[in-house]
């Protein structure tokens, strides 16, 4: 029954009868809002008029039936309980009453028996209420579902693993080429359409989300009519009884070929680009190295032999206004021979090609620390005797470029340089204990082209198969780290 009091509308001809039925009902207890009619214009009019939980009717009035009024109402609502009274009412008359839709009858002396019908008749009508509310939210529900499954560009399905039936939706057998069919089917047909390379591991994690797992996501190729195969994202989760037991496992397939395929495009374009990185640094070790032996080995050698013949000069004349211009000569040719030498050795030491990687690095980091006033800390551990041509390069570029920061930017007092290998890997280290910066302003700056080396020093490792890693903050320094494997395709 509801909470508030209950409407009820009364017809009734008789105030002693009229009486006597409120006087039942109060004494049970029930809480009433009543209104009284006895005619059949008030009936219809305060019927129209309210919302009502209960009517009592008698049956006989003088120009109106209680026959008549639960005809009139049950137009209108076929749940509305409607009770008869009457003084004698025949079981002839009984059955005609409930077969017209009165909910249930009582004798005027029998009224007694009045407190438990309408009890009763208000409990059942607040069921079927309920019924009826659920039943609609379920039909409401399962039209959401279907114009869900009918507008989805996703394939659903829904299996049941204990019966073994399956439901493919319409869009699901669109996606595979599947004719015919009102959706049911075995997961036969799902194993079969899968591609072979994806089935065991597909199959797995289906497997590992009925027993619990997690949830299945995974992408996978089913076959086409034609033979081929596309490229789908399936996602499935399991649905359990309270009592734990799987009842069902339903997901969805949605279509990735076109993503597939441009990812497919964007790796293949990536491939180029980085076989374009290789030869242009390629290209550009081999000018370095060429320039830096025509600086060494031409241009050097000539100024080596002009200073000689200065300093033969020099020694052979003993004029005074001839000797001071000599010695400047002598020193100007000395600065440019080391300016020629420097020159070399940063576009490419003589050392890494000839003696490898911990010779030249050593030697760069010594040159440095002179100009930068710095003290540096070398050390080396596991490495072979020689390293592979691309990974010496790469390693020594970067070093390169951290010590050029170093003297640029960190005021550093130390450097630490340390190069070690195990069975898989080469690591460079390049530390120290300058002002650091923020390096996700660093990051920033070479993002918008403004300082290119962080990204050249990341360009060279990846190139490689490595990684490159940069660690600071302000005031407590800069650590590059750079990761290469040992197994790198090229020339030993």
């Amino acid at each position: 029954m509801p909470d508030r009091p209950i409407r009820l509308l009364i017809l009734e001809d008789n105030p002693m009868d009229l009486e006597l039925t409120l006087a039942t009902l109060k004494r049970g207890g029930l809480p009433l809002e009543s209104r009284h009619v006895s005619t059949r214009e008030e009936f219809e009019a305060a019927f129209a008029q309210g919302s009502w939980d209960l009517i009592l009717a008698d049956y006989w009035l003088p120009s109106f039936t209680g026959l008549e009024a639960l005809e009139a109402v049950r137009k209108v609502d076929a749940l509305l309980p409607f009770i008869l009274i009457s003084g004698t009412l025949g079981d002839e008359r009984a059955i005609e009453s409930l077969k017209s839709g009165a909910t249930d009858y009582v004798l005027k002396d029998n009224l007694a028996r009045l407190l438990v019908v309408v009890r009763r008749a208000l409990a059942e009508h607040q069921e079927r209420l309920h019924h009826l509310a659920t039943q609609r939210a379920l039909q409401e529900s399962e039209a959401r579902f279907d114009r869900a499954v009918r507008g989805s560009t996703d394939g659903l399905w829904d299996w049941n693993p204990d019966t073994g039936s399956i439901y493919y939706s319409p869009r699901f057998r669109a996606l595979l080429g599947w004719t015919g069919g009102d959706g049911s089917g075995e997961i036969s047909l799902f194993r079969n359409a899968l591609h072979p390379d994806d089935a065991e591991r597909i199959l797995r994690a289906i497997d590992d989300n009925l027993a619990g797992g997690p949830p299945f996501h995974e992408e996978l190729r089913l076959r086409q009519p034609d033979g081929t195969y596309r490229w789908f994202l399936g996602r499935g989760e399991t649905l359990r009884s309270a009592d734990g037991r799987t009842r069902h496992f339903s997901g969805s397939i949605t279509d990735i070929s076109q993503r597939r395929q441009f990812e497919e495009s964007l790796r293949a374009a990536h491939r180029r680009l980085q076989r374009l990185s290789r030869r242009a640094i390629e290209l550009l070790e081999n000018e370095r190295r060429h320039l830096a032996r025509e600086l060494h080995d031409e241009i050097g050698q000539v100024l080596t032999a002009v200073k000689i013949n200065l300093e033969s000069v020099a020694r052979r004349i003993s004029e005074p206004a001839l000797k001071e211009p000599l010695r400047d000569s002598v020193e100007i040719t000395s600065t440019a021979l080391a300016q020629v030498r420097r020159l070399s050795l940063d576009l490419r030491p003589a050392q890494l090609d000839d003696l490898g990687l911990v010779a030249a690095l050593r030697g760069h980091a010594d040159r440095q620390a002179a100009v930068g006033r710095f003290t540096a800390h070398f050390e080396t551990r596991g490495l072979p005797k020689r390293l592979n041509t691309k990974i010496e390069t790469a390693c020594f570029r970067v070093s390169q470029e951290a010590l050029t920061n170093i003297l640029r930017h960190s005021r550093a007092a130390n450097v630490w340089i340390d190069l070690s290998a195990d069975q898989n890997q080469v690591t460079l280290t390049v530390r120290d204990d300058g002002v650091g910066f923020v390096v996700e302003d660093g990051t920033n700056r070479a993002t918008s082209g403004e300082s290119l080396g962080l990204l050249s020093m990341e360009e060279r490792i990846a190139l490689i198969g490595g990684s490159l890693t940069v660690v600071s903050q302000p005031g407590k320094g800069t650590e590059v780290r750079a990761r290469v494997p040992l197994a790198v395709e090229g020339r030993k």
